[in-house]
């Protein structure tokens, strides 16, 4: 089998996340907002009763997957690149949520065999060419 890899950026471009101005603007103000939370619950105007760490998992989870959606509408078709990004986006994703919202492990276990599950369904578990 042939795939279409994408062209090696050329000298002066860059293919890096940071270079993207849309990428650096919702980095920024991701940063920004989990900045201005942080201050308010040190100086005790917010109160923050959850695990607020879990977001070090979940913007990571959205990015990686938010990457791999990007990958396929650029390509048109699901790479394995695109595949991986996407369920690994969605997973670390959903364990950053189960944290946030200091569900049971024993009770929600079933999630991580009905989200590969339901890929399967949809076709994310084998490439298009």
């Amino acid at each position: 089998m042939i795939y279409d890899l994408p062209e090696k950026p050329k000298r002066g471009e860059s293919s890096n996340f940071l270079d993207n101005p849309n990428s650096r603007i919702v980095g920024a103000v991701v940063l920004i907002g989990l900045g201005v939370v942080f201050l308010l619950q040190q100086n005790n105007i917010i109160g923050l009763n959850f695990a607020w760490w879990s977001f070090f998992v979940i913007i990571p989870g959205l990015g990686l997957l938010l990457s791999g959606i990007t990958t396929y509408s650029r390509t048109g078709y699901l790479t394995s690149q695109a595949r991986t990004q996407i369920t690994g986006g969605t997973m670390a994703t959903l364990v950053g949520a189960i944290f946030l919202f200091n569900l049971d492990w024993g009770r929600v276990w079933p999630v991580f065999l009905i989200v590969p599950g339901v890929f399967m369904l949809l076709g994310l578990n084998r490439s298009e060419t």
